[in-house]
């Protein structure tokens, strides 16, 4: 039996609040198939942040992976990406790093992880990362976005 209008409604707005909760970057935390993204839309450009997690590509790593994804051209499109790990004594230390830029004019989509030299079970990680964009017309968009402090398995 298909869910009414109301019930649809009802859980999105649920699911936006649970969303807006969990996440302390002002974007929305959505759920994909590795987990949870951070999610924002700005202009025509989505802007994604992986919550830290075992690395689908390098098991026994811990990563987080930035996108950058617009629907037209722009002049420059540049992020950074950083994996921290909570210590022993509470610090975060960061254990892993990417950076990507695309200054042809024509870039639409680019993408980098942070990836950590090796995970030790239950580990807790957070992953930050700085987007820019400059339009055509020199209009600068620039989020950040910072997931909460997370255990990862590996």
């Amino acid at each position: 039996m298909p869910a009414s209008p109301l019930r649809s409604a009802v859980i999105a707005v649920t699911a936006v609040l649970a969303g807006a909760i969990l996440a302390p970057s002002p974007a929305l935390a959505a759920e994909n198939s590795g987990g949870f993204t951070i999610q924002e839309r700005i202009s025509d450009c989505n802007f994604n942040l992986d919550w830290p997690h075992d690395s689908h590509h390098d098991p026994g790593h811990a990563n987080s992976n930035a996108v950058i994804k617009c629907d037209s051209p722009k002049k420059y499109l540049g992020l950074q990406v950083r994996l921290l790990e909570r210590t022993g004594g509470g610090h975060l230390a960061q254990v892993g790093y990417g950076e990507y830029v695309n200054n042809s004019g024509t870039g639409r989509t680019i993408s980098k992880a942070a990836t950590s030299d090796s995970c030790h079970s239950e580990s807790q990680y957070v992953a930050e990362a700085s987007f820019l964009v400059v339009e055509q017309n020199d209009n600068r968009i620039d989020p950040d976005h910072k997931t909460p402090l997370v255990s990862v398995s590996c």
